[in-house]
């Protein structure tokens, strides 16, 4: 199952839904391809998302 998206949004959904699948396996071996695939789905929607961005005041250093 492979997603062809480019929303964040979306892709952390089908993470979510892998890894809920996945609690319910138990140790089906299965399982471990689930979470693998949620995690590949995480780290594309976090490669999707801009990270925040820290301004220091300018009486701080940054």
């Amino acid at each position: 199952m492979r997603i062809m998206t480019h929303s964040a949004e979306a892709l952390l959904a089908e993470a979510a839904t892998c890894r809920r699948i996945a609690a319910g396996m138990g140790a089906d071996p299965l399982a471990l391809s689930l979470i693998e695939m949620a995690e590949d789905y995480e780290a594309r929607a976090a490669a999707l998302t801009p990270a925040p961005m820290l301004i220091a005041a300018p009486d701080q250093p940054a």
